[in-house]
């Protein structure tokens, strides 16, 4: 009974992990395209700016694990991880687009340019004004039928809700190896830890596809659902599995050391009381 509780605790880890790497890789992965189609940006501009976005979100991951030990130090583990997951289904809330407010849409633009063209030998050069196409795409595309009727996601939800899922991420990336490797009691821990990051090479291989064939035929509307309804499915999994995922403490461990070592000492003193008994008789 004791193992199949703990299969259930390494299952449940599995799945948070899953869960917790889906959200900062579909948030990556939709960084570029969403910035292009709601903000104009130019592919330049989206790469140099997310760039700086992501690059910002990283040192701030620093100061949040720093502040996730201080955290573990007051708080059980699974309290820790069931904190970020309710941050991560926040931070992806904040992401719906709401409003009248829709993106501009793409519109062929063309650059005057000229042409040099020469009749014959005879004939002089002459210059021809013309037009050439722009290459560089801006706007929510014209085959994308949700442009009409999805809001845009305002920059300064795009840049809050990053910043609360990187806070969600960085919490339950960390405290899910810690309450794997204690779960695993007997089992091979190379192995059982090489499943675990296997959980969120899965996430990077599913998330991408899945999030990229749902913004382009739904928009950020039916995506921003879908991932708000798998971080709840992960919540209410921790949730079932919340006793099974608990952790004792160190003076919890040392108490059940001392009574399990009392009754060898109890008996111990019982069996040379007797003896005393016997050399007296």
């Amino acid at each position: 009974m004791e193992r199949h509780e703990q299969l259930m605790a390494i299952i449940c880890c599995l799945y948070m992990f899953f869960v917790a790497y889906l959200t900062f890789t579909n948030f990556e992965t939709i960084g570029s395209p969403l910035s292009i189609d709601m903000y104009a940006w130019s592919k330049e501009q989206s790469t140099r700016n997310n760039g700086y976005i992501l690059g910002a979100l990283g040192c701030m991951s620093v100061g949040i694990l720093i502040v996730t030990k201080l955290l573990a130090k007051r708080f059980q583990d699974r309290a820790l991880v069931l904190l970020g997951l309710i941050i991560s289904f926040v931070g992806y809330f904040l992401l719906l687009p709401w409003g009248t407010d829709y993106p501009s849409v793409q519109i062929a633009s063309f650059t005057p340019t000229t042409v040099t063209s020469t009749l014959s030998l005879s004939t002089p050069a002459s210059t021809l004004p013309t037009t050439t196409p722009d290459n560089d795409e801006k706007g929510c595309p014209l085959d994308y039928h949700w442009c009409y009727t999805v809001p845009r996601v305002q920059l300064w939800q795009y840049i809050l809700a990053s910043i609360v899922i990187t806070i969600g991420f960085s919490i339950c990336n960390v405290i899910c190896y810690s309450i794997f490797s204690k779960k695993l009691g007997d089992r091979p821990q190379g192995t059982m830890m090489g499943i675990f990051t296997s959980a969120g090479s899965l996430a990077r291989a599913f998330g991408p596809i899945t999030v990229g064939f749902l913004y382009k035929q739904w928009g950020p509307r039916v995506l921003m659902i879908f991932m708000l309804l798998i971080v709840l499915t992960s919540v209410v999994v921790l949730i079932f599995n919340y006793k099974r995922l608990y952790i004792e403490t160190e003076s919890e461990l040392i108490g059940d050391d001392d009574d399990n070592d009392n009754p060898i000492h109890i008996n111990s003193s019982e069996r040379a009381r007797s003896n005393s008994n016997i050399d007296i008789a």
